[in-house]
């Protein structure tokens, strides 16, 4: 889809509109085009596309991304907002550094199946943080596919064609089976937020989205009164699943780019290796003397974005733009991946080089190096009052996690019998050979911190 969305681009030109099924679409393949029209008109164009899976999804005030501008909308951004902005002040409460542990661990066992720890490993960040029980992760993860399955446009029948959503709910087969979901995972969501309301009746100390909700309901404006505390629990679900997905993509990709570009894994490990030398993990305070490790963070969701495809807008009433008509009601596709592929902006866009934030010669350089390049306000987080909240958190994150993973491991091809690189195109790669780099029992035990909950090194007992 997004090579053909990309030749679509260089034979319409950076904006261009077709029809579908009676809906006018608007692909934007220019990012000052998108900038012009999504984020500084971006008060007429913040209305989400319909999900014709979800028929209410726009106005129920469940699914935050697929909400219309309205109050739902911005009770849910408030609450969002201020959960990620107290996960981020809080060095997300310890529990990065707590799974990213478990994680390597799980790799010098058996690396083979690296895509799923991924997976995990941001589940379980996310199912910590929204109810203080990694164990969790398994159910969210089974939630987030279901969801992504619902509202994808290559999903479920009706949102390819919707007219199939006029037969009677009686006979409607996808009707029921939307309804099966959606059912399950309420009763999933609203468990979890019980679950942690019974600790805090009982006095136990924790930290949570879910207490935050509990907490500030009244002041959010989160209606009072409601079953089970329903949207709340939906607010809380709804933010861990957008938590988890974003950083799922990137990590996966960084073991592909390490394959496929050694150089900068060795570059990247020279520069850990003087700041945080052989006996640490590297950590956010160590990121202003980590430039090529941003670097590499920044290029990775840019050389393959989580969605290529962009999210769409919705125009909430008629404009012009440049003597462009877009109607009210048009959807707005914001392409990524055109926007990635620009060579004004991004030379040789195929090739991944994170030098283009380094090096003065490239467009996308900035200085300090001591702040910049970070991923903030970058275009694959979206545009307007509809853009990630999270963006901090994903900063973090990337520099927390890259960081680790180049700290304890070399990653190389997977290799034959007689010791030749096997070739995998760039999109894929099915194995990845995981080499401890510091000798000592592979990972060094005196390297990973102890948990309660890991149980699985003791910090400094190869020293004791």
């Amino acid at each position: 889809m997004a090579q053909l969305t990309l030749a679509q681009h260089e034979q319409y030109g950076p904006i261009y509109q077709f029809t579908l099924f009676g809906v006018t679409h608007i692909r934007i393949n220019s990012e000052k085009m998108a900038q012009d029209i999504l984020a500084k008109r971006g008060a007429h164009y913040s209305n989400r596309a319909p999900t014709p899976n979800i028929p209410g999804a726009k106005v129920d005030a469940e699914y935050l991304p697929l909400l219309d501008n309205n109050e739902a909308l911005t009770r849910h951004r408030k609450f969002a907002h201020q959960c990620l902005a107290e996960t981020y002040n809080f060095d997300m409460f310890g529990f990065t550094h707590l799974e990213i542990t478990r994680m390597m661990y799980m790799l010098m066992k058996d690396n083979r199946n690296y895509p799923d720890l991924a997976e995990e490993f941001t589940h379980r960040v996310s199912a910590r943080l929204a109810w203080e029980d990694p164990t969790l992760s398994r159910g969210l993860n089974q939630s987030s596919a279901g969801l992504l399955s619902a509202i994808s446009p290559a999903g479920q029948l009706p949102n390819r064609f919707p007219v199939v959503q006029k037969l009677p709910n009686a006979i409607n087969p996808w009707y029921w089976r939307e309804k099966a979901r959606h059912d399950k995972q309420r009763e999933f969501w609203v468990g979890a937020m019980q679950a942690v309301k019974a600790k805090m009746n009982a006095g136990m100390d924790g930290h949570s989205w879910s207490r935050t909700f509990l907490k500030e309901q009244t002041r959010l404006k989160f209606p009072s009164g409601v079953p089970d505390d329903k949207e709340g629990a939906f607010a809380v679900g709804m933010l861990a699943i957008t938590a988890s997905l974003p950083m799922s993509s990137p990590i996966q990709t960084y073991f592909l780019a390490m394959c496929h570009y050694p150089q900068w894994q060795k570059r990247l490990q020279q520069e850990i290796d003087e700041v945080c030398g052989p006996d640490r993990l590297p950590t956010w305070a160590d990121a202003p003397k980590l430039p090529v490790l941003r670097a590499i963070g920044k290029e990775l969701i840019r050389w393959r974005p989580p969605v290529p495809t962009g999210v769409p807008h919705e125009a909430e009433r008629d404009d012009v733009y440049d003597g462009y008509f877009i109607p009210k009601g048009a959807l707005i596709h914001p392409t990524e991946w055109a926007r990635r592929s620009d060579e004004s902006m991004y030379p040789n866009p195929e090739e991944f080089n994170p030098d283009r934030y380094l090096n003065p010669k490239y467009p996308t350089y900035k200085e300090p190096l001591t702040k910049y390049p970070n991923v903030i306000n970058h275009h694959v987080f979206g545009y307007g009052r509809r853009n990630c909240l999270g963006m901090e958190i994903v900063d973090y994150q990337l520099v927390t996690i890259m960081g680790s993973l180049a700290w304890a491991f070399d990653v190389t091809k997977k290799k034959n019998k007689i010791g030749i690189g096997t070739y995998r195109a760039l999109w894929h790669i099915s194995f990845v050979l995981t080499k401890c780099r510091h000798p000592c029992t592979h990972i060094r035990v005196d390297r990973l911190a102890h948990h309660s909950t890991g149980g699985f090194c003791v910090r400094h007992q190869a020293k004791e």
